[in-house]
């Protein structure tokens, strides 16, 4: 997935985007054929939250979709 920041939103956030070592992207999924994209309408600096990543059971999520129960997992890589 590639994730998509507009200049303004990138302005906004230039410490998070550019320091954080965890970020929770909220936003728009585009997805044409196996092309997918989420085009970012919030940037939140989760960095906080890695020491604790090994501690969590894989059923506790919070981002779960309380409403349908639907649960996303993707998965990232790394570019630098």
């Amino acid at each position: 997935m590639n994730v998509i920041i507009w200049p303004d939103l990138f302005d906004a956030n230039r410490r998070v985007v550019l320091g954080g070592q965890m970020l929770a992207v909220t936003g728009m999924l585009q997805k044409e054929g196996d092309v997918v994209h989420l085009v970012a309408k919030e940037i939140t600096d989760l960095s906080g939250l890695l020491a604790d990543v090994g501690n969590r059971s894989s059923t506790e999520s919070p981002h779960a979709n309380a409403s349908t129960g639907e649960r996303i997992v993707v998965r990232s890589r790394n570019f630098h």
